[in-house]
């Protein structure tokens, strides 16, 4: 049973991975921008005729709109750039957080014991030769 979970799940994926790259949403800009348009024309209908409108009257629930796609794209760009801006001050950081790293490995008292008894084996080997 598990397989055929794993197998649908994956052709699901797979399948939309497919249509993303045919309509264009991992190319240029523009076509991002015009698979986006596509996809908020197509689905905003949806939304707002399928609401039950006596649920929300009842229940005083204000329903949002979608955000409208120029708001979409500036916060994709956004966001684009704080990701780009973390990921060169990690990698401009990277030999602080490896030392660090180093430091907090070698401070475990399971690695130091182990060490110790290492220097020690390599002392009694190198008496023994003498």
């Amino acid at each position: 049973m598990g397989l055929i979970k794993f197998a649908v799940k994956s052709s699901i994926v797979g399948g939309l991975i497919y249509y993303t790259v045919e309509e264009g949403l991992w190319s240029n800009s523009d076509d991002s921008i015009k698979f986006c348009t596509k996809l908020y024309n197509n689905i905003t209908p949806y939304l707002t005729n399928n609401t039950v409108k006596d649920v929300v009257k009842d229940k005083c629930v204000v329903l949002n709109d979608l955000p409208n796609i120029s708001t979409m794209t500036n916060c994709a760009r956004g966001m684009w750039n704080i990701g780009v801006k973390k990921s060169i001050n990690y990698v401009s950081e990277l030999p602080t957080h490896a030392t660090n790293g180093v430091d907090t490995v070698m401070s475990s008292p399971t690695i130091k014991n182990a060490i110790e008894s290492f220097k020690n084996s390599n002392e009694q080997t190198s008496t023994k030769s003498q």
